[in-house]
């Protein structure tokens, strides 16, 4: 259990290797919503496949953490790729890192805003420039939050920008019908995005 702004998490760890499928069964089907952790070293692994497919098919709410972001070979925009091919428009970027050097730099899509940490803490920062990137981003972020309402669909095909409160909801509606799995990420030794991952799972 982990306590967060009021409210009181029950996390349950379950094995990430497809060998021990059963482990991985019984604690999808105890939980109430799934979160699938991916490296950004490794990328989608086989048990990251199982675990999403199986929680799709028990009617799970779904979500991706990809960790790791700050090795020196993780390539955290080469793992989101595979998660859109793997699963479609369904796959939302919500927490995106920006990084130069040893700077790391975490972008909240939705609400527009970045951080950085220092010993889990955050402080919020000016947007970095992430250039044509960001474009790409936030149209992944139109096409599945477009998904969860036919205005917003009708919206989306006439290109013109979601609002904050519209993609906030639009977000909320899709993780709860499973027509959205938002994807996270950070670096959990260090507590990088650690409170963002947290609020969004409440």
């Amino acid at each position: 259990p982990v306590e967060f702004e009021g409210l009181q998490l029950n996390l349950i760890d379950v094995p990430g290797l497809f060998d021990f499928e059963a482990g991985l069964y019984e604690g999808i089907m105890a939980a109430e919503s799934v979160l699938v952790a991916v490296s950004a070293r490794i990328g989608l692994s086989v048990g990251a496949q199982k675990a999403y497919r199986l929680a799709e098919k028990n009617g799970k709410s779904r979500a991706f953490y990809i960790s790791k972001v700050d090795a020196e070979i993780a390539d955290f925009y080469k793992v989101f790729e595979q998660l859109k091919s793997e699963f479609g428009p369904s796959v939302c970027p919500v927490i995106v890192p920006f990084i130069e050097g040893d700077k790391h730099t975490y972008v909240n899509l939705i609400e527009n805003k970045a951080f950085t940490y220092a010993a889990g803490k955050p402080t919020q920062v000016d947007m970095p420039d992430m250039g044509h990137r960001l474009e790409g981003l936030m149209n992944a972020v139109y096409e599945a939050v477009a998904e969860t309402d036919e205005a917003l669909m009708e919206k989306f095909f006439e290109g013109e920008p979601f609002t904050q409160e519209e993609m906030t909801e639009g977000v909320r509606i899709g993780v709860k019908t499973g027509t959205i799995a938002p994807v996270l990420c950070g670096v959990s030794i260090q507590m990088e995005a650690t409170d963002m991952l947290l609020r969004y799972m409440k």
